[in-house]
């Protein structure tokens, strides 16, 4: 889970920095200096309200993976076992 946050981190991040970069030349030309800096915080803003997001989401779903991956593995030691009965019943 947390490999697949970092990636989502990596990609949230290039994302907004090649829009920054990208669109810095066309807002400087039509917002000014000033309005430049609002649309680079407000920017800012919304990729760090992408990354809170991510986090959370990545916070919420790692005990539900948890228990998903216990309850199967509890599964298979069950079948195991069956199976291990089975066989020795088979050879008795």
């Amino acid at each position: 889970m947390g490999h697949l946050c970092q990636l989502f981190t990596h990609v949230s991040v290039s994302l907004g920095t090649l829009t920054v970069v990208k669109g810095e030349i066309i807002s400087l030309l039509v917002l000014g200096r000033k309005g430049v800096v609002m649309l680079t915080i407000l920017k800012n803003l919304v990729v760090f309200v992408i990354l809170v997001t991510i986090v959370i989401i990545g916070v919420l779903l790692a005990p539900m993976a948890k228990k998903l991956a216990t309850s199967t593995l509890e599964a298979a030691k069950k079948k195991l076992a069956e199976k291990k009965k089975e066989a020795k019943k088979e050879t008795s």
